[in-house]
């Protein structure tokens, strides 16, 4: 669980008189405790596990008793650990690739217990993956044909992959080409030997 703690005060509208709505959310709950009558007040916002993949939002409603603001809003965002994180989070595919390939990406869980990825598919059937398990680890395995191109008119290949996991029913992995780098060892001269 998460918590954080605000503290309201009052504007040039006159005393509060602060309520809390029902939450949108039954992970995310609140209370509020008045300090100084009218005046002051601590809202805790408190969100709770399974967490969404990557960020979560929510807002909360409270009642004011200012009559020119009867209702305000209040925003919750947060990030964070992704559910289900691809490691590398894109697959990088290079601008020449020489013979048959195989790229791996690994599967990491978090928050809770692990799901299980059950299958991988691109919308380019020259590009193929799948899903290899080992134990309790997984990895996306991309198959590169040689001399493989993302197609002409796309900047990536999309890689959907479905999961058993309610809060991550799906994620999608971005397959890019990157620029081959070239490494060559640098020449060095022959030595020059020292003569007396």
């Amino acid at each position: 669980m998460q918590k954080r703690t605000l503290v309201l005060t009052r504007g040039d509208g006159g005393p509060l008189a602060l309520e809390l709505l029902p939450s949108p959310s039954p992970r995310l709950t609140a209370s509020l405790r008045e300090i100084e009558p009218g005046e002051r007040y601590e809202l805790d916002v408190e969100y709770a596990p399974p967490w969404p993949n990557k960020s979560l939002t929510s807002a909360l409603r409270i009642k004011t008793g200012v009559p020119e603001a009867p209702l305000d809003t209040l925003r919750v965002y947060g990030t964070v650990r992704a559910r289900l994180q691809p490691t590398p989070a894109a697959v990088n595919i290079p601008s020449n690739v020489p013979r048959d390939s195989q790229l791996r990406v690994a599967l990491r869980w978090s928050g809770g217990a692990p799901g299980h990825v059950l299958e991988a598919k691109t919308d380019d059937p020259d590009l193929t993956a799948t899903i290899e398990d080992d134990g309790d680890k997984q990895s996306l395995v991309v198959n590169v044909p040689r001399g493989y191109k993302i197609p002409r008119g796309k900047h990536q290949v999309n890689i959907t992959l479905k999961t058993d996991d309610p809060l991550v029913p799906a994620l999608t992995v971005a397959a890019r080409t990157i620029q081959s780098q070239r490494t060559s060892i640098p020449q060095r001269p022959a030595a020059n030997p020292k003569t007396p």
